[in-house]
């Protein structure tokens, strides 16, 4: 269309429409939004899908590779260390440095170091891998999501946006579960690694192509490197003494030692930050009542939805002797709930406020765990499968409502640092649940045993307690959701 064209088709235009040139502009904006939220939107489920699906491998793995029984946890550890250990120094390096960098580099990262975990021969090179992975995830995750509230910066938009984010989160762990089971099934165990390949390829190439270099990396590019030990090595303790807590205990030297080590490189990284120009973690966003208290729902939420996976896992695989397949698809619905999570959350957001719909949320995940708590030995399947698509959908809606609270108020220059304190929240969570979760299973089922009642009647028992536990994880981050949002002036 010539100018003159497109000054006649805007001159007679319906007064008040857009001109054909605004439309086209607006449409070709949309265009590119979906593009962004798209390819972020497919890292984070590939990052989701790969933790889960390689935890229903574990079995598969140990007997290919010949990892002793105390080894074999260093797969899942290995990466949850690095990942949870970098997730808030990955975030202010997005920051810093540009968010487009990072993605480009993690998604790099992780799919060469997929490749070669496929191609593993000794439970060391498999273990050190993990942790690369887990390290180039720490560069994803933070900056993909920093990327995204940049991005879309319009309240309905910004609710679209995060409902898709928190849909391919839930879709993409409980994916993985799927995915685990037919792979272990039908496949060679390498493929749960391999099926990363393909995938990060085409995103890292598309990421550095499509992605604008946005408005980040215009900062003083300097980073406070004793902060981002101290805070990295406090975070590794802290996670590494949970997870370490459901094999030793909580009274082990092991699980003290690295408890105590985790408090005193917290406090020295709060003392180093205080005097810091360019901190890792500006002190400025724990200020935010509503990061604050969305971070703390987040631990619970996330604690109570890894400990029911966890709990529900071993009992359809240990107690109902579900094949991998099985076990994976009894959850197939509940990653199709949490797809559909996510396209509700923005109209459920408009019309009942984010903070009501976080707090119902919260209180449906819990009312499902409680019920799923019962745990049934006949009629199992179906039951676990509905139970687990409220629980997810409720869950997916909650936490959608959880990343909106912790970051709406952030200025754009410290959302690479609040996206990374959100993961690392998550990260923690999800490790202090899956500790006290299985600490509560495993001393109910070892009290029944020793009692003299048969295995599989205190296995199940001490499975009902853990989901019991996991249920009132849900109500707690309701309830601080309840406390800590209900005098806040938006929502």
């Amino acid at each position: 269309m010539s100018i003159i064209e497109s000054r006649t088709s805007a001159e007679t235009a319906p007064p008040g429409a857009p001109s054909p040139a605004a439309a086209a502009v607006a449409a070709g904006h949309r265009a590119a939004n979906g593009i962004v939220l798209l390819l972020l939107c497919l890292s984070e489920f590939m990052m989701s899908l790969d933790f889960s699906i390689v935890n229903v491998s574990l079995p598969v793995i140990q007997g290919n590779l010949g990892f002793g029984a105390g080894d074999l946890v260093w797969v899942v550890t290995a990466y949850v260390l690095a990942f949870g250990g970098f997730l808030i120094v990955g975030g202010r390096l997005a920051d810093l440095y540009g968010r487009r960098r990072l993605l480009v580099l993690g998604l790099a990262g992780f799919t060469g170091a997929s490749l070669l975990a496929g191609l593993a021969d000794s439970p060391g090179q498999l273990i050190a891998l993990r942790a690369v992975q887990g390290l180039c995830a720490a560069a994803v995750t933070p900056a993909a999501l920093a990327t995204l509230t940049t991005t879309f910066t319009g309240e309905k938009e910004r609710q679209q946006a995060m409902g898709a984010w928190g849909a391919v989160l839930g879709a993409g762990f409980v994916s993985g579960v799927v995915g685990g089971g037919v792979i272990t099934q039908y496949l060679n165990w390498s493929w749960v690694f391999w099926i990363n390949v393909p995938i990060g390829t085409v995103l890292a190439v598309l990421t550095a192509r499509l992605l604008g270099p946005g408005r980040d990396g215009r900062r003083p590019r300097r980073m406070d490197l004793p902060g981002a030990v101290l805070i990295t090595g406090s975070v590794v303790a802290l996670v590494f003494a949970l997870s370490e807590s459901s094999v030793t205990g909580w009274t082990s030297t092991r699980v003290l030692g690295a408890l105590a080590l985790a408090a005193v490189g917290g406090l020295a990284f709060a003392a180093v930050e205080l005097r810091s120009t360019e901190p890792v973690l500006p002190l400025g966003l724990l200020k935010l009542r509503r990061l604050v208290v969305a971070n703390l729902a987040n631990v619970l939420m996330m604690g109570s939805f890894f400990g029911l996976v966890y709990t529900v896992t071993l009992f359809l695989q240990d107690v109902m002797a579900f094949s991998p397949l099985r076990t994976g698809l009894t959850f197939a619905g509940a990653g199709v709930a949490g797809l559909a999570a996510g396209a509700s959350s923005e109209p459920l957001a408009r019309k009942f406020g984010a903070t009501r719909v976080l707090i119902i949320g919260a209180l449906f995940q819990a009312a499902a765990t409680g019920v799923l708590a019962t745990l049934p030995t006949s009629g199992t399947q179906p039951f676990v499968s509905a139970c687990t698509v409220v629980v997810n959908f409720s869950g997916v809606v909650a936490i959608v409502m959880i990343n909106l609270a912790a970051t709406e108020n952030v200025a754009d220059q410290d959302q690479g640092a609040a996206g990374g304190l959100l993961s690392t929240c998550e990260q923690i969570g999800g490790a202090i649940g899956l500790a006290v979760i299985s600490t509560v299973a495993t001393s109910r089922a070892h009290h029944l045993a020793g009692s003299g009642h048969p295995d599989t009647h205190a296995l199940l028992a001490g499975d009902r307690w853990g989901m019991a536990t996991a249920a009132a994880l849900a109500v707690a981050g309701a309830l601080t959701a309840l406390v800590g949002l209900r005098k806040s002036t938006k929502n």
